[in-house]
C-alpha cells in the first residue's frame, strides 16, 4: 500500500504552498495535490463528475478516492486486483490481474470500459494474457493515445491509433530481453518513459522507441553499487522544474 511518513506528508502541503500560496480553497489544494500524484507509478487520477485517485494495495485490489466527497476509499471489485494501474485513452489498465478463477496471473492485462472506472466487463472493456517477456512489472501513458508497458524481459508500446479491426488497442513489441527490475524504477514525464533495466538504464519515446541513457561508465557504477538482491527496491522520482530523472536504492556495501 502506497503511505507517507508525516514528514512526507509536510514537504508534501510545503511544495504546494510554495507553488500556489497558503491561501487555497480545498478544491484548489486538491487539483495541485492530483497534478503531483500524476507523475507518481502507482497512483493515477481521472475525472468523471468528480476527481477520483485511483490506486492498488495487494490486499484490497483496486481502490477509489472521492477527493472532493473525502471518506473511506471504495474497492473497485470488478478489477479483479490488478497489482499496477495506469489511465490512457481514458480506460485504466490493469496489470498482473486476478483471472476468472480468481488466480494471480502476473501476465494477463485488463482495461476497464471507456470513462468508467467500475466496469471492467463492456463498453471497451478488455482483458489479454501475454504470452511471453515475463511478468508484467508496470507501465504509464506516452500520450492521450499511447501509453508503454514493462515487462521483466520486454517492453511493450500500447497504442489506440494503429488497433485492427474490433481491436481498441495494438500492442507492439519495443524490446525483448530488456525490461525492467520493478515497478518502482519506472518513472513517466513529457511523453517520455524512465527505466531501470538488469543492464542500465532506458528512455522509452514515441518516435524513438528505447535509448539507452546511460553511458558505459554509469551503468557499470550503478550495477556495481546496487544491492542486486533487492533490485525492486530501485527507485525513480521526476523533478520537473529542473527536467531531470533521479533513481534511488540501495547499496551493496552499506557506508555508514
Amino acid at each position: 500500500m502506497h503511505t507517507l511518513t508525516l514528514e512526507q506528508k509536510d514537504e508534501l502541503v510545503s511544495i504546494i504552498e510554495g507553488e500556489f500560496g497558503p491561501q487555497l480553497e480545498f478544491t484548489q489544494f486538491a487539483d495541485a495535490m492530483l497534478g503531483i500524484f500524476e507523475g507518481v507509478a502507482g497512483f493515477e487520477t481521472i475525472t468523471k463528475s468528480r476527481s477520483t485517485l485511483l490506486y492498488t494495495t495487494t490486499t484490497d485490489g483496486l481502490l477509489a478516492y472521492d477527493v472532493e466527497a473525502g471518506g473511506p476509499a471504495v474497492a473497485v471489485s470488478a478489477a479483479n486486483a490488478p497489482r499496477q494501474i495506469f489511465v490512457v485513452a481514458n480506460q485504466v489498465v490493469g496489470l498482473d490481474c486476478l483471472d476468472s478463477n480468481g488466480d494471480r496471473d502476473n501476465r494477463l492485462l485488463r482495461t476497464s470500459a471507456f470513462s468508467d472506472h467500475t466496469n471492467w466487463s463492456t463498453d471497451g472493456a478488455d482483458y489479454q494474457s501475454l504470452e511471453d517477456g515475463g511478468a508484467l512489472v508496470g507501465g504509464g501513458a506516452l500520450s492521450e493515445t499511447a501509453a508503454v508497458i514493462y515487462q521483466e524481459r520486454s517492453i511493450r508500446l500500447m497504442d489506440y491509433t494503429t488497433a485492427g479491426s474490433g481491436a481498441y488497442f495494438a500492442l507492439r513489441l519495443i524490446a525483448s530481453e530488456t525490461g525492467s527490475i520493478g515497478a518502482r524504477s519506472l518513472a513517466f514525464a513529457d511523453g517520455r518513459g524512465f527505466s531501470a533495466a538488469t543492464d542500465g538504464f532506458y528512455m522509452v519515446t514515441l518516435g524513438g522507441g528505447l535509448v539507452p541513457i546511460g553511458t558505459e561508465r554509469i551503468n557499470r557504477w550503478f550495477l556495481n553499487t546496487v544491492d542486486q538482491a533487492n533490485l525492486p527496491l530501485v527507485q525513480a522520482s521526476i523533478d520537473p522544474l529542473r527536467k531531470i530523472v533521479w533513481w534511488r536504492m540501495k547499496r551493496a556495501v552499506d557506508l555508514s
